[in-house]
């Protein structure tokens, strides 16, 4: 069997690789952050598939990336977007919670070989809230208000971020109440969150090379 999905993920990762020698400006530091994102998942996904075709479990490696890694990196990303210093303080502030929150968990309440969903949840939670900071900043606070975000990166980035998180919290938040016994429901939902989840991370690839095809180098102003 092919699995489609890590070779999607690692075509993006292959897209984005060449902007890691192009002059992004401003903007190389989050293409570097976005890069290993993608990077992660690709390896992630190739691995999991692997051990999955040999019947063996693939949880830890999930829980390790999907669960914590990734709203790590995320939040990171955030935290170098935004100039306020209570905002990054926030920021940190909720990423260390969230990683002490993952770790009693996992001594305490549920093994790292067990889906951490209400991590998972947690998690996107906190990327959704960020995203929605973004926009709130867009329209109420004038942030890039000179600049054309069609042909901004971190835009595309953070619209994709909040529209897959959530609607892949929305599916690991209502899992414990489907009829796990629907094998055919299970791989329909799968495979949307899978198709969500190639599309965001190759627009993800794709929306750094706007600057350059535009030959514009898009500049981050600090949020009045």
């Amino acid at each position: 069997m092919i699995y489609w999905y890590p070779i999607v993920v690692a075509l993006a990762a292959l897209v984005s690789l060449p902007l890691l020698f192009a002059d992004l400006g401003p903007l190389r530091k989050f293409h570097r952050i976005i890069f290993v994102v993608l990077v992660l998942v690709a390896a992630l996904e190739a691995w999991c598939a692997y051990l999955a075709s040999n019947r063996q479990s693939n949880i830890v490696y999930y829980n390790a990336v999907f669960v914590y890694t990734l709203p790590i990196l995320y939040l990171y990303f955030f935290e170098e977007l935004f100039h306020q210093k209570e905002v990054k303080k926030v920021l940190f502030l909720l990423g260390g919670l969230f990683l002490l929150f993952g770790v009693i968990k996992t001594l305490f309440i549920t093994p790292f070989q067990e889906f951490h969903d209400i991590s998972y949840i947690m998690g996107s939670l906190l990327i959704i809230g960020a995203c929605l900071y973004f926009f709130y900043s867009i329209i109420s606070r004038n942030l890039f208000i000179e600049m054309d975000l069609l042909r901004f990166p971190v835009f595309w980035v953070i619209t994709f971020l909040l529209f897959f998180y959530a609607s892949a919290m929305l599916n690991f938040a209502s899992v414990r109440f489907v009829n796990t016994s629907n094998f055919e429901l299970m791989v329909i939902i799968r495979d949307i969150i899978n198709v969500l989840g190639a599309l965001m991370y190759f627009v993800f690839a794709v929306s750094f090379y706007l600057p350059l095809l535009n030959r514009e180098k898009a500049g981050i102003n600090e949020v009045p």
